[in-house]
């Protein structure tokens, strides 16, 4: 069988053919730019990304600080409370003290005083 020869290609064909392929220039060239924008906008959404980690990492840092120096502040305090408690306690004795003396004062006083009243 003899090879059967090409038919050549009409003009209607040819501009079919080019409006075709005008077609798809187009929409690659479309689709380039979407892919232009997307790009862009995620290039934003990461320096977004990376401003709010930076932030947080900040947030975070300051979180440790006040933590760190509440911590020391707060056994500051319970060991001024401490304190206080021992002096509380010491104070409590001197005042018991105290009364046993006063109430003794009184006794011998009373004492006394009916001593005198019993003499005469």
């Amino acid at each position: 069988m003899p090879p059967e020869r090409e038919k050549p290609i009409n003009i209607n064909d040819l501009g079919l053919i080019l409006e075709v392929n005008k077609k798809a220039i187009e929409i690659n060239s479309e689709v380039s730019e979407q892919y232009e924008t997307i790009i862009q906008n995620v290039g934003s959404l990461n320096k977004t990304v990376n401003d709010a980690n930076l932030k947080v990492d900040s947030l975070n840092g300051k979180v440790d600080k006040l933590g760190e120096s509440s911590g020391s502040g707060s056994k500051v305090v319970i060991d001024k409370l401490d304190k206080i408690n021992t002096q509380n306690e010491n104070l409590s004795r001197e005042i018991f003290t105290i009364k046993v003396l006063f109430i003794g004062v009184i006794l011998n006083l009373i004492t006394s005083i009916v001593q005198l009243f019993i003499k005469k």
